[in-house]
């Protein structure tokens, strides 16, 4: 079955309110997302030069792995024009509690890891479970 990539990553549109259908083939309105309210550290951070960089890169990734669909980070790369490193910095970054303690699950498919955003469900009792 051919599946139909998504054009280059287009800021306005995945900021805007829009994401890739796969089934359509079409940018369409997507669902309200977490927002993220970056505060990032570290030894070498200078939120000077680092702080926008940093924030789009985890946007970016945030937006396209929400989609529930299995990603590498060759794939993750390509989708937001940001080096592999990077992308795999900001998926260690969404597991932070100061990130929202996203579940990042993984697995491995030859010798390549794919990533996707796990999602969590409230029992009756109101206990969190990984769907």
């Amino acid at each position: 079955m051919y599946m139909k990539l998504p054009p280059p990553f287009d800021p306005s549109q995945a900021f805007g309110g829009q994401r890739w259908n796969d089934h359509t083939g079409k940018w369409e309105a997507k669902h309200p997302t977490v927002a993220i309210t970056p505060h990032f550290d570290g030894a070498t951070y200078d939120a000077e030069k680092d702080h926008a960089r940093l924030t789009s890169q985890l946007q970016r990734v945030s937006l396209i792995i929400s989609d529930g669909r299995w990603h590498s980070l060759f794939q993750l790369s390509k989708l937001t024009g940001d080096p592999e490193g990077s992308i795999s910095a900001r998926l260690r970054d969404l597991r932070k509690d100061k990130f929202g303690s996203q579940i990042i699950e993984r697995k491995r498919k030859g010798n390549t890891f794919l990533y996707r955003l796990g999602v969590r469900i409230a029992d009756k009792d109101g206990q969190v479970s990984l769907f």
